[in-house]
């Protein structure tokens, strides 16, 4: 579980109650139903969870959306706890990486596979092809590169 930002009591009451503001909050497409409700989380687990924030729980992949939690406190001083769905462009948006590290290799290893099949299905006569492969080998190196980046760096908590 990563924080993603911070979120105001007030915040938390408008993001719950109205559909609309979740999906503008979390860029999701007006046109698109957004999955959303109470997260099934029992007190003990939430009393872990600092409130007034909102935490990635499930990565994107493939076509998967990412899944955030919204934590907050109620008047009473109770924690509660709203599960929704995100979209990457909120999640960078707030400089966050839309996969968990426990999920990068999964990750890895998909994005390198999909690399070798289209290596196997380029022909040199066909462009596409081997822009089908040139795309895949690019978007390879590219996670690989982010995730060495992460590894390496002072800051990781």
């Amino acid at each position: 579980m990563k924080k993603v930002t911070s979120l105001s009591n007030d915040q938390f009451k408008t993001l719950i109650a109205d559909k609309r503001e979740l999906k503008k909050f979390m860029k999701h497409p007006q046109n698109e139903k957004i999955e959303a409700d109470w997260a099934n989380i029992s007190e003990k687990q939430l009393q872990d969870i600092p409130s007034g924030a909102v935490y990635l729980i499930k990565s994107a992949l493939g076509e998967e959306k990412p899944q955030v939690l919204l934590v907050s406190t109620n008047e009473k001083g109770q924690k509660q706890a709203y599960k929704s769905e995100a979209t990457v462009d909120f999640l960078r948006g707030h400089d966050v990486n839309p996969v968990l590290e426990k999920d990068r290799e999964t990750q890895l290893k998909t994005s390198y596979i999909t690399f070798l099949q289209a290596h196997e299905k380029e022909k040199p006569q066909d462009s596409d092809s081997m822009l089908a492969r040139v795309n895949a080998e690019n978007d390879y190196v590219m996670l690989k590169s982010s995730a060495l980046k992460e590894n390496s760096s002072p800051l990781t908590n």
